[in-house]
């Protein structure tokens, strides 16, 4: 089994109702990048990581096409809430309406191997960042007891080794650590797997490693909407 991640598809069904080529020629047809190149490079037995921002559907009934796409392509599949994932809704009715054939990493963790999981939360604007406003504490908050959470379960588990991922960097615009790297480090973390970040001028200066943990960051443009293999904890 290989592990691979890729977030940010930013789905809105086929033809799209929201096409992202409006943000760059990058995007142009990118569901059909995605498509080619996840079946040229995911095997059946593989598990791949989608690390949030997976449809512009507002609603869980709306997002069923990008779901039943996503379905369809190989491997075992998690999927990671991101911050425009509107459609998220309970666990159990987010399994019911996949069929169970997609996880979800939400107040839970995932076992990769009998000795590695996953654990991971959405994340949050971090404090002091440009964006940042006084009622995102109480997010803030929630998302960090919901990483420490899921890594708690994990290790309860009995897993010994663990593998972070959240929707949002593990460091604020000065590419500094936030208490979700704080945490991750805490527990032991091998590696930190984010998404969110667009755009070349956001890709330069990225941080390789936080608190001597390798990150990866796997939006989908700056991948070339290629997956990106993960490497599993030896």
């Amino acid at each position: 089994m290989r592990f691979w991640a890729l977030s940010d598809l930013h789905l809105s069904g086929d033809p799209p109702q929201k096409p992202m080529d409006v943000f760059g020629d990058r995007w142009r047809n990118h569901r059909q990048k995605v498509e080619t190149n996840w079946r040229a490079q995911v095997a059946p037995e593989d598990t791949v990581l989608i690390g949030g921002d997976v449809s512009w559907a507002m609603k869980l009934e709306e997002a069923a096409p990008d779901l039943d796409f996503i379905r369809a392509l190989p491997g075992r599949k998690i999927i990671l809430r991101g911050n425009h994932d509107y459609w998220w809704a309970g666990l159990a009715k987010m399994q019911r309406a996949t069929g169970h054939e997609l996880l979800f990493l939400h107040n839970n963790f995932i076992p990769l191997t009998d000795a590695v999981a996953i654990a991971g939360t959405r994340g949050w604007i971090a404090p002091g960042d440009t964006q940042w406003q006084a009622e995102d504490e109480v997010v803030w908050a929630r998302e960090l007891q919901r990483l420490e959470r899921s890594l708690t379960l994990a290790r309860e588990a009995g897993f010994t080794k663990l593998l972070v991922a959240t929707h949002y960097p593990p460091f604020n615009e000065a590419r500094e650590p936030t208490e979700m790297a704080d945490i991750a480090k805490r527990y032991g973390a091998l590696g930190y797997i984010y998404g969110h970040i667009h755009d070349e001028q956001n890709f330069r200066y990225l941080p390789r490693e936080i608190h001597g943990m390798p990150l990866y960051l796997t939006s989908a443009d700056y991948l070339q909407f290629h997956p990106l293999e993960i490497p599993l904890p030896m």
